[in-house]
């Protein structure tokens, strides 16, 4: 039997605020100022339950607060309901509750409801030129499907029912957070979510030859050791000094005028094989949270989010640049922040990729990219990329930012989230590969045996989705030509005219090469394929 034992510490995850300590004088007070107090101090969990069950707070309350507390909870159907509800009631509604319920929308792709709700806020002052651009990608929303045959993702192998997200690749595999449960006897819990608390954890990459490269399969990941890592939850983070140093989030210890403890960065390094606590980022706060930062290689240069009052509101992406000291964060200016949520910077040396659910997009946190130029708009990555659900912390894994790691909630939602790998292709699609079949006896065989392999039944199949795209039949040479129609993992099935099934699976260049003839040697008694 395993004991469970909450504690209740004041903790933060991204954008949610702290858990308030339950004390005696939580009893003398209403549920309508203790629901109140939870949701300010960011226990909205416990500012949910509160508003679902009282009947001393009256309806058109109860009902609006459910749809804010649901919607920040990424519970959007609940979200939706409530506030159909409250439409039926006398209550006011403010701008944000309009945006919540069709974000919320947004998210569930019902996009002429959302589409409608927007425009009930297009004449608000201040909210003009932000709804607008929210409208014209709703009624635009096609745009972000457009280049979707140049982009795969495919979930990881390691993701459980809980949250694993800001997947960073380290030397053989991958180093992520998760808030599983340790396997410990006491089990310390989050008041906050209910769940263990956020922790790094390593594993490494297992080789298959089959699908190498494509679906990676990783070892059962282990708690990444760290000594004078501080209580509570760790965040986003980045590796550095060729490996050797870290930045990453955890919580301060500070608490604000809301009781709440901030979130701030921390500086490790890697000493005889475990991680050692060196020092505090110098420009964390009591007032406000510093998060989810990025580190060029030699340690100079630093991104980072941060829900300073001296943004343009939720939280906003900063600069700052290391000669000796940190200098103080440099905002980088409304070309990138809005007036909602930016995080999880990745600068790839061109260009600054980043999560926001403030500039317009498919729904929830979207992933856009932006050369930091003035009077130059983000661009969205787009779908499959992006989703009507989160999609946040991209990191890339190649010098040409082909390949790398993302973290979504795109399979069920609320804080579910997954880590997912992707490719960016540069092909032109449809194009048409040539190759010659050839076949041996026998393994041993010299190069003197290999025989042109004629009239075999060739089958061009979708390795990912099990879909046969294409049938036909080598030439009295052994030839054959395929088009390919859409950036995915292929394997070519082929039948010998002794009816003998062999299979070969291929990777495709990144840019177009049609000159290319591929030959593919198939080994007749051990049935495998060697594909060159």
């Amino acid at each position: 039997m395993r004991l469970q034992v909450v504690i209740w510490v004041s903790l933060v995850w991204l954008t949610h605020s702290v858990k308030a300590q339950k004390t005696v004088f939580d009893l003398v007070k209403g549920d309508a100022a203790l629901a109140e107090s939870y949701y300010l101090q960011g226990d909205v969990y416990e500012a949910r339950a509160i508003y679902q069950r009282s009947n001393a707070i009256s309806s058109e309350k109860r009902l609006q607060m459910l749809g804010r507390c649901n919607y920040q909870l990424k519970e959007y159907q609940a979200c939706v309901d409530a506030y159909e509800k409250f439409s039926s009631t006398s209550g006011k509604w403010t701008p944000q509750d309009h945006v919540n319920y069709a974000e919320a929308l947004l998210t569930l792709k019902r996009y002429k409801s959302a589409l409608a709700e927007y425009e009930k806020i297009v004449h608000q002052p201040g909210w003009a030129d932000w709804v607008q651009s929210k409208i014209w990608r709703i009624a635009n929303m096609q745009y972000l499907y457009e280049d979707s045959i140049h982009l795969a993702v495919r979930k990881l192998s390691l993701n459980t029912s809980f949250a694993e997200w800001s997947g960073r690749a380290f030397e053989d595999g991958i180093i992520f957070i998760s808030n599983r449960p340790k396997g410990e006897m006491i089990q310390k819990l989050d008041a906050a979510t209910h769940n263990s608390f956020y922790h790094f954890y390593q594993s490494k990459e297992v080789a298959d030859t089959l699908i190498d490269g494509w679906n990676k399969i990783f070892a059962p990941p282990k708690t990444l050791l760290m000594q004078g890592l501080p209580k509570g939850n760790a965040g986003g983070f980045c590796f550095y000094n060729n490996n050797t140093q870290l930045v990453f989030t955890a919580n301060t210890g500070r608490k604000d005028r809301n009781g709440s403890i901030t979130l701030g960065l921390f500086f490790a390094t890697l000493q005889n094989g475990k991680w050692m606590v060196v020092s505090e980022y110098e420009f964390n706060s009591a007032t406000w949270s510093v998060t989810n930062p990025w580190i060029d290689p030699t340690g100079k240069t630093l991104y980072l989010a941060s829900n300073s009052n001296e943004g343009y509101g939720g939280y906003d992406l900063y600069v700052s640049r290391f000669n000796g000291t940190w200098s103080k964060p440099e905002n980088l200016g409304p070309d990138v922040n809005s007036p909602w949520d930016e995080q999880f910077p990745w600068w790839n040396g061109k260009s600054l990729f980043f999560a926001s659910n403030g500039h317009a997009g498919l729904g929830g946190l979207d992933l856009y990219r932006s050369e930091l130029q003035p009077d130059r708009e983000p661009v969205n990555l787009g779908y499959p990329i992006n989703s009507s659900f989160d999609d946040f912390g991209i990191s890339f894994t190649d010098s040409l930012s082909s390949h790398g790691f993302l973290s979504t909630n795109r399979k069920r939602g609320g804080l579910d989230d997954d880590l997912y790998e992707f490719d960016m292709d540069l092909q032109t699609y449809p194009f048409t590969i040539t190759g010659v079949l050839k076949q041996k006896e026998h393994a041993w065989s010299d190069s003197a045996s290999v025989k042109l392999l004629a009239h075999a039944r060739i089958v061009l199949v979708d390795h990912a989705r099990k879909i046969t795209l294409q049938e036909t039949t080598s030439s009295a040479d052994g030839s054959f030509s395929i088009t390919i129609p859409y950036f995915a993992k292929y394997t070519i099935q082929v039948t010998d005219i002794d009816g003998i099934e062999h299979l070969a699976s291929f990777d495709l260049p990144r840019q177009r090469k049609e000159s290319t003839v591929h030959e593919i040697v198939l080994i007749k008694d051990i049935f495998q394929t060697i594909a060159r």
